[in-house]
């Protein structure tokens, strides 16, 4: 099986976003082994604040968004992030090329049942122009992501992630804590039995979800 780096490498990732991605990694082992523990470790439970979505925030969702936010502000790599569990854009390096952007722990609220989680992230570049604490640097269009991913905290730790060449399911070997590829290029099957769109909030959907499609009314 492919390790992660060669996978990145034989996509043409750049050099610096392999060791971004590595240190945004690093923090989600750091995330799975804390979620691991679960009472054990005394982080399951709310807080009494709520996130910027106003949702109460549990014990793990602090966590583990002070687990990225310190993982990523010193790695040198990151200009600045935005969090889920933020009210403001966070400043790191000012001289980073990174901005990155998460969810450190979607799902919190299963960890009560035991119930699977994880995070979401994704990764752009940051404009030479803009200010650490700038967050109009965010507002890019999707086609300007360099990566994005997301990270399940289950029976085992999954990660599916693209850098534009492909989309790969990796997961982490816990006996030498590295992920390794365990499905290359994913793709959806032309025929299955499955359908999920969350169509009960089709409502809610701006115009270019549609794709002029009728159909899904």
């Amino acid at each position: 099986m492919k390790r992660l780096n060669s996978r990145l490498q034989q996509d043409g990732a750049p050099l610096e976003l392999i060791l971004l991605i590595r240190t945004l990694l690093a923090g989600c082992k750091e995330i799975s082994f804390r979620v691991s523990q679960g009472a054990l470790a005394g982080v399951l439970g709310s807080t009494l604040s709520e996130n910027v979505q106003g949702e109460t925030q549990k014990k793990l969702d602090v966590i583990s968004n002070q687990i990225l936010k310190d993982t990523l502000s010193e790695s040198g790599y990151v200009k600045a992030i935005s969090s889920e569990e933020e009210d403001d854009v966070v400043p790191c390096n000012p001289e980073g090329k990174y901005l990155v952007s998460f969810d450190p722990l979607d799902g919190s609220s299963n960890t009560e049942i035991n119930s699977l989680i994880g995070t979401i992230f994704s990764i752009t570049h940051a404009p030479q122009w803009m200010e650490p604490n700038d967050p109009s640097a965010f507002l890019q269009p999707g086609t300007q992501i360099v990566a994005a991913g997301y990270v399940l905290y289950g029976p085992s730790t999954m990660l599916v992630m693209s850098t534009g060449r492909g989309t790969h399911l990796y997961t982490l070997d816990k006996t030498h804590g590295g992920f390794l590829v365990t499905e290359a290029n994913l793709q959806v099957p032309k025929d299955t039995s499955e359908f999920a769109i969350n169509t009960s909030n089709q409502r809610h959907w701006e115009a270019p979800i549609w794709l002029g499609r009728s159909d899904l009314t």
